[in-house]
């Protein structure tokens, strides 16, 4: 179910129909429930009564917190990696490898699985993957404004930002490596007013 939603699958605004859902995956209405309940934990689902269940539409403002957020403990988690030219490709280069096979056979959804598994491996190498596993729990939001803004940012701009980031990590670069996640976390969501123009319905 949060993978319907944080992909878009199941649209920002639009009405849940438990019936068909439970179909769907083959469960009763009960452990649907139960997820439709964690979600609107998450801010993911709304019930309004006597209207029926919805898909929140995106807060621009959580969004914006979330990735900061992210910012702030990537930078902070990697740094000492790069003071250490850490010699770290090995550990990422099977994920690059399916990175490119996404981008040549154009399947843009499974990139940007493997872009959150690239960001978990640098986690894990760094030994904090306790705290991805935590980030990515919160990152539905910030993944509905990632699929929308994928207009204007093209996989191979990410692709090349990875690869640009292990050789600054592995270089002690630290300048480049400053400058390379400040730019890839886009912090200020450059294209916000685009994607909202583009799609006002999807947002409050």
């Amino acid at each position: 179910m949060r993978d319907k939603i944080q992909y878009l699958e199941l649209l920002p605004g639009s009405s849940i129909n438990e019936k068909e859902l439970a179909a769907e995956f083959g469960v009763s209405r009960t452990p649907l429930r139960e997820a439709l309940i964690r979600l609107t934990d998450e801010e993911l689902v709304q019930k309004l009564p006597q209207r029926g269940t919805y898909v929140t539409k995106i807060n621009l403002n959580h969004v914006r917190q979330l990735t900061y957020m992210r910012h702030l403990l990537e930078w902070n988690i990697l740094s000492p990696l790069c003071q250490r030219g850490e010699k770290m490709y090995d550990a990422v280069a099977e994920n690059l490898f399916a990175q490119q096979l996404s981008m040549q056979r154009g399947q843009r959804m499974e990139f940007l699985k493997y872009d959150d598994q690239f960001h978990e491996l640098l986690f894990s190498f760094a030994g904090y993957g306790f705290i991805w596993t935590q980030i990515n729990n919160t990152r539905s939001h910030y993944n509905r404004y990632r699929v929308l803004n994928m207009e204007y940012i093209s996989d191979e701009t990410d692709y090349q930002a990875h690869l640009a980031l292990v050789r600054a990590i592995e270089n002690s670069d630290t300048d480049s490596f400053s400058k390379i996640l400040e730019i890839h976390h886009d912090c200020d969501l450059v294209h916000a007013d685009k994607v909202q123009a583009l799609h006002p319905d999807y947002f409050i």
